[in-house]
């Protein structure tokens, strides 16, 4: 059944003309303009009231208003769910009612001093603790164990994430060029090459050539790397650019263990993974590169693997310190 409308200039029942038109509209201080749905008697032209059409433009005028705001209803729920903390704890924290979290989180506008509060935690999730402190005294004990349990998982990811931008930063300087195999750094394909090559322990310098040849005999088989990191020339070998930076930042973060052994001689270094490969990240294709690579070089130690880079034409032919290019993948002692 067709909805139908009252028009009080006509004085009777009509089934409503639907038009755009362009509404201006006053909300919290903000001048919002919305292209409005607007009912109308198709008689007279008289626009009339209708609830559902008006509960639509309110919610566009408000979606506006939060755009302005910078702030989402969605954001608003990433917040607390970045803690995992309860609606009820989070409220406390901040020192409002759990009702109130839950109208926000259910499309209610904040008052403009909460939108302030949520746009500061938005952009520093780690503020939350500093209104902690303030309240900490209302919590009781086991509140408080179950509020800093999830504080310091959360510093723990803000600090992996703080980590991996750097890494990025300086991978994404090269990405998408030859010196980077035309492809865009993947700190996650990279952080699995390495857990794939360090799952029973291996050794700094061997590790470093396993990612090289991986990532230049897929290029050679493919015309893409595998990864997109660029490799430098040094003086045993082929190593990643910044591989000190990846590999510290990747024990920071728990992927990894690096041991070292000083002997008489030398310092050998042992990179050991903490975590399990995951191999969703790869197609068959990646898959039987890295396990050629793996098992081409079993029983290879530094020197001998560093020896075999070093009659590669790309190690050969590229400036001490200087990137080299995946140009030479064509020539690679691998197929």
């Amino acid at each position: 059944m067709s909805k139908v409308l009252w028009c009080e200039v006509c004085q009777k029942e009509v089934q409503p003309r639907i038009i755009l038109k362009d509404e201006m509209y006053k909300y919290k201080g903000e001048t919002i303009e919305v292209n409005a749905k607007v009912a109308t008697c198709p008689i007279c032209g008289t626009e009339l009231p209708d609830d559902e059409l008006d509960g639509a433009i309110m919610e566009e005028v408000q979606r506006i208003y939060m755009d302005r705001m910078d702030l989402t209803f969605e954001d608003i729920r990433n917040i607390r769910a970045e803690y995992g903390l309860s609606m009820e704890l989070f409220a406390k924290i901040l020192g409002w009612g759990k009702a109130t979290v839950v109208r926000y989180e259910g499309g209610k506008v904040p008052s403009s001093s909460h939108i302030s509060i949520l746009k500061r935690l938005k952009e520093k999730p780690e503020e939350l603790e500093n209104y902690y402190h303030l309240n900490r005294d209302k919590f009781s004990e086991k509140e408080q164990v179950k509020i800093e349990k999830a504080f310091k998982n959360m510093d723990s990811e803000v600090i992996e994430r703080t980590l991996i931008d750097v890494l990025k930063r300086h991978y994404n300087n090269h990405e998408q060029t030859i010196d980077a195999g035309f492809n865009s750094f993947s700190v996650d394909k990279v952080i699995q090459m390495i857990l794939f090559f360090s799952e029973s322990g291996v050794n700094k310098t061997v590790l470093l050539k396993y990612l090289f040849y991986s990532d230049f005999l897929y290029f050679k088989r493919s015309l893409i790397s595998m990864s997109g990191l660029s490799y430098l020339k040094y003086k045993h070998g082929p190593v990643p650019l910044k591989y000190d930076l990846l590999l510290n930042t990747l024990q920071e973060t728990g992927y990894i263990e690096i041991d070292e052994e000083d002997n008489e001689d030398f310092i050998r270094i042992t990179i050991k993974s903490n975590d399990e490969f995951d191999e969703e990240l790869f197609d068959s294709s990646e898959l039987e590169v890295l396990q050629k690579v793996k098992e081409f070089f079993k029983g290879y130690g530094s020197g001998k693997i560093s020896e075999f880079s070093h009659e590669e034409d790309g190690w050969k032919y590229t400036e001490l310190n200087k990137i080299i290019s995946y140009d030479y993948a064509e020539r690679l002692q691998l197929d």
